[in-house]
């Protein structure tokens, strides 16, 4: 047998029991083909000349995989968008504000006349809130201090006076959150003590009565931080006043408030 032929016969019979004596893929540590049964990849096709240029491995790592039956799989839906306020304005609250007080005395009668008079005016004020949704409803009681001390002269000489020393409330309040605000409307009872006196030559009358009217009013509340808010408030009061007598005859006395204040209030759950 010469050379050749016994190299032959070596590479036809002898190789494939080398071949076959070879450690496995996964006796060599290699990992496994990933499990796809299932799935149809057959529609991620790439050219070969593409994958030898690394484009088509890129664009095919990119592709979806669909399901054998063909079907796409719809995407997750969006979690819808929270319709709750960002603040809870719910709880108890209590605080001060400071502002300006308008007063208007009209005088009907033998004596006809109106009394402005423009002062400060310094409150302290406490509630509570509930809130469903975006509504939030609330009660309010205050205080006020007020400075008033009209004095006008009228024709023959009579002087009439009128003053005021405070003002309170309690009110009820409704209102709609927005974000970081809320806005809000209130009404309720107020309670004042007048001091009207009129004088003239020979004759004196005087009165100094607790009375009792209405408030209403609105504003809007800001949350700065987390228990601390602001607010801008404008209330309206309005009171009936006495009838008091005059050198003639008799005159009655109505008394209209008007607040514009701001302030702070703490808060609490």
């Amino acid at each position: 047998m010469t050379l050749k032929s016994s190299a032959a016969v070596q590479w036809v019979f002898i190789t494939p029991i080398l071949l076959s004596a070879s450690p496995s893929a996964a006796q060599e540590g290699v990992a496994p083909a990933p499990y796809t049964q299932g799935y149809d990849d057959s529609h991620v096709g790439t050219p070969f000349t593409a994958y030898r240029a690394g484009i088509g491995h890129t664009e095919a790592s990119q592709r979806s995989r669909r399901p054998l039956d063909g079907s796409l799989r719809p995407a997750a839906p969006a979690a819808p968008a929270s319709s709750l306020p960002v603040v809870d304005w719910s709880g108890t609250y209590f605080g001060a504000s400071l502002g300006g007080l308008f007063s208007s005395t009209d005088i009907d009668g033998t004596i006809n006349s109106n009394i402005d008079n423009d002062s400060y005016v310094l409150s302290g004020h406490a509630g509570t809130n509930y809130q469903i949704g975006s509504v939030v409803f609330g009660a309010e009681v205050d205080a006020s201090t007020a400075n008033i001390d009209d004095r006008t002269r009228t024709a023959g000489g009579t002087t009439t006076h009128t003053g005021m020393d405070w003002l309170t409330s309690a009110r009820l309040r409704a209102g709609v959150a927005v974000d970081n605000f809320l806005f809000y409307g209130t009404g309720g009872v107020a309670l004042t003590t007048s001091d009207i006196e009129i004088k003239a030559l020979g004759f004196s009358a005087a009165s100094k009565d607790l009375h009792t009217g209405y408030v209403i009013g609105g504003g809007a509340e800001m949350v700065i931080v987390d228990g601390i808010t602001a607010r801008v408030e404008t209330l309206h009061y309005g009171f009936s006043g006495d009838t008091l007598p005059t050198p003639t005859g008799s005159s009655n006395f109505d008394l209209d408030v008007t607040t514009v204040r701001a302030g702070l209030s703490l808060k609490f759950k």
